[in-house]
């Protein structure tokens, strides 16, 4: 879903350096490129959403790390494309365009739906990431009562307890409909990321993210991501809803995280 009054790009702040333009139908757009950096940060978006919501939390990583953004189709550069895909895809994606880059410590960030293909991904590609660091998304194959989602009603409920939608948005046809169209597709590959997930095992740590006020992932339950990792798993509450991890007072300690996990990977 995309962030209540997040821009969908932003300009790169003053440590960036101009990141080349993705490839047609590339599932991975480079986001922020050091001249040297250090390590590598993967980010899969939430639903309905593409990368270039979570720029600011790029921008908080500063020089050491080049930034990589999954762009599932539908938007940013595919947004010609149907919004429809599958676990499968990214998967590929990963082996396609990640896999033959040159090696560097690797880290994830998932967020909502971005969390479960994050861990299928680490899960599929054990030696890749150094360290995941996740946020907003209860762990395991607990029923997620998003997954069913599907009429308009219900779509604008997810983004209602998610934070809302600016109403320029939902006043015009056009925006809106692909704004549904985008998060109802995100939301069945969010079901079948779910399905069967208990018994995906990531071999690196895990540091977990959820907001005390999140309406769609109670707090309460995050301590369960333990069973996704044979390694540490460590949960950080923060203040706030949904998108807690892209508040101003929480976006460092995100970037902290996900800077001490390339720092573990040297």
């Amino acid at each position: 879903m995309t962030v209540p009054g997040q821009p969908s790009a932003a300009r790169p702040g003053p440590a960036a350096r101009p990141a080349a333009r993705p490839a047609p139908g590339a599932w991975w757009s480079p986001l922020y490129a050091p001249a040297r950096p250090r390590g590598r940060v993967l980010l899969f978006p939430h639903s309905g959403g593409g990368p270039h919501a979570l720029l600011p939390l790029a921008a908080a990583l500063g020089e050491e790390a080049e930034v990589l953004g999954l762009t599932l189709p539908g938007r940013d550069h595919r947004f010609a494309e149907p919004p429809a895909s599958r676990v499968a895809g990214v998967l590929g994606s990963v082996e396609r365009e990640v896999l033959p880059l040159p090696p560097l410590p690797t880290a994830f960030f998932g967020c909502s739906l971005g969390a479960l293909l994050a861990v299928h991904v680490a899960a599929r590609f054990p030696g890749l990431p150094a360290g995941l660091v996740l946020a907003a998304q209860s762990p395991g194959s607990r029923r997620r009562w998003v997954d069913e989602a599907e009429t308009e009603e219900e779509l604008l409920r997810v983004f209602d307890l998610a934070g809302g939608l600016p109403p320029a948005v939902l006043g015009d046809p056009e925006t809106r409909a692909g704004l549904l169209a985008r998060l109802r597709a995100d939301l069945r590959l969010g079901a079948e990321a779910g399905r069967d997930f208990g018994r995906l095992r990531a071999a690196c740590p895990l540091t977990v993210f959820g907001g005390r006020l999140d309406p769609l992932v109670p707090v309460d339950c995050l301590p369960g991501w333990a069973a996704q990792t044979g390694a540490e798993c460590r949960v950080v509450p923060l203040e706030g809803g949904h998108f807690a991890f892209l508040a101003p007072e929480n976006r460092p300690r995100v970037a902290a995280a996900l800077l001490a996990a390339l720092r573990a990977g040297d």
